[in-house]
């Protein structure tokens, strides 16, 4: 198999991360105020900076390593954090990902979009990158 950034999943999903804010949380102490409101608005009310430290370790890991274990964690937490699309108030919070380029539509289209995206992408890399773990005993 190929290596994970050669991967079109892979590309996908750094594509779909690179929309939002960046998670800065890393050592900065501060984060941006969308990933606050996201995480007070997931079913599960999330801590700010588990969530933005550990998918900005995992997605810095894999551009710089460019191996399949950190496309599993990558893809396993994204499917931890953003399995939410028919959660309202979170997929509400993420239609900021679309503007100013998409008119306004329907509350929460946008982020319901990205977030099924993501959780779709997340899935495909989770199988393949565990196939990848399985073959090497």
């Amino acid at each position: 198999m190929t290596n994970p950034l050669n991967d079109p999943d892979v590309q996908h999903l750094l594509n779909l991360l690179d929309m939002t804010p960046q998670f800065r949380f890393l050592g900065l102490g501060k984060t941006d105020e969308i990933w606050f409101k996201f995480c007070a608005a997931h079913p599960a009310v999330l801590d700010v900076a588990y969530v933005t430290g550990h998918l900005g370790d995992w997605t810095r890991d894999l551009r710089n390593k460019d191996d399949w274990n950190d496309a599993l964690r990558l893809a396993g937490y994204c499917l931890g954090f953003f399995d939410v699309a028919g959660h309202q108030p979170a997929c509400e919070v993420l239609d900021m990902i679309g503007r100013p380029s998409v008119p306004p539509n329907l509350p929460g289209s946008i982020g319901r979009l990205w977030l099924t995206s993501v959780v779709e992408v997340s899935w495909r890399l989770f199988v393949k990158a565990r196939a990848v773990e399985a073959s090497r005993g």
